[in-house]
């Protein structure tokens, strides 16, 4: 059996976890929302951090896509409802990133009781005009 998926209401920056991975601006040097919240947590070596990224690694700034769901069998999909998903907004991934991104979802009872198993996947598009913007 899979993990259980677990629903945590608080503030991110203080949850005992190995990271928070969150889509940040295109500058890498934190803003609003999360992103500024783990900046103003985590202090200046994130700042400093971020600063080595752009001189270093990403100079020319991060991809920006968009996640599009597909559902299997195709049936299920309507009978999917997802509350909060990664997939609603854009998101910008550095080149060779791996990540978690949330969802959050319930299935309606009324799906035909003869589906048993929803395959859930998604495909990363890249978004034109918004390199490094989400």
């Amino acid at each position: 059996m899979a993990d259980p998926i677990e629903i945590v209401r608080g503030d991110i920056t203080e949850q005992s976890v190995d990271a928070v991975v969150n889509a940040a601006n295109s500058s890498l040097l934190g803003g609003g929302g999360v992103d500024g919240a783990i900046h103003r947590r985590g202090g200046p070596a994130i700042l400093a951090a971020c600063r080595e990224l752009r001189a270093t690694t990403l100079p020319d700034g991060l991809l920006t896509g968009q996640a599009v769901a597909s559902y299997g069998p195709a049936l299920a999909g309507q009978y999917f409802r997802k509350l909060e998903c990664f997939c609603f907004q854009a998101q910008t991934l550095a080149a060779g990133e791996t990540r978690r991104m949330p969802v959050s979802f319930v299935v309606d009872p009324s799906l035909p009781k003869d589906v048993h198993t929803i395959t859930l996947s998604y495909t990363f598009f890249e978004v034109a005009g918004l390199k490094g913007k989400s």
